[in-house]
């Protein structure tokens, strides 16, 4: 796989990503070792955190969407109706995560609080995902009963939309920071994470299983 380079090809494309994030990744993890004094001080030097963190973001952003990437360009009819909203919803659930806090953990002095350095970027994914989870429903029509409509769909509507989008938006609109807040605000999250995730694979499913669904190839 690592012999050419496809542009066209999301496992060449998704191959190549995770090898230049993996390099990355243990640049940066040496970086912040040799800062703890757990490596080398030298390794700053080698590998400055000025250059590591961007190209994370860079490259974690196209590793975010790539699972995406793969769902939408299969011949399952609610997956391929999503191409332009499936690998969006995914960055947008990662993008708080490739914010580049100092962790709290460290053994740096200068460590500063996370919570208000994430608060913004949290908001924002929070709204695109909204928003993209809404127009993914107005887009897809009758494929996307599989997923919003039913039981499933009010799964979707009360764990993901609310539970997971709406309840921590609110949270980090509150103007304090606590680890009480924060961890209510990461759990909700990640639950909605899961059941979007859940749904949007079983909806798939069930779609492929539709033979009207399925004799109509999206566009």
């Amino acid at each position: 796989m690592l012999r050419v380079v496809k542009f066209k090809s999301p496992m060449s494309m998704g191959v190549w990503a995770l090898v230049i994030f993996s390099n990355i990744a243990t640049a940066a993890v040496a970086e912040q070792a040799a800062r703890d004094s757990l490596l080398p001080g030298w390794l700053c030097t080698v590998f400055p955190r000025g250059l590591t963190r961007p190209l994370l973001g860079v490259v974690g952003s196209f590793m975010s969407g790539y699972t995406g990437v793969l769902l939408s360009a299969t011949a399952i009819p609610l997956w391929a109706k999503g191409k332009r909203h499936i690998p969006p919803s995914r960055c947008a659930r990662d993008w708080p995560a490739r914010v580049p806090p100092t962790p709290r953990c460290s053994r740096s002095r200068a460590a500063p609080k996370n919570g208000a350095q994430t608060r913004t970027p949290r908001l924002l994914a929070s709204l695109a995902e909204a928003a993209l989870l809404g127009d993914f429903k107005r887009h897809a029509g009758s494929l996307g009963a599989p997923m919003y409509d039913g039981a499933r769909g009010a799964k979707l509507r009360n764990v993901t939309a609310l539970a997971g989008i709406a309840v921590p938006a609110v949270l980090n609109l509150l103007p304090f920071t606590n680890r009480w807040k924060t961890l209510a605000a990461s759990a909700l999250t990640l639950a909605g994470a899961y059941v979007l995730r859940e749904t949007l694979i079983e909806a798939g499913k069930s779609s492929a299983d539709d033979p009207r669904a399925a004799s109509r190839q999206p566009e």
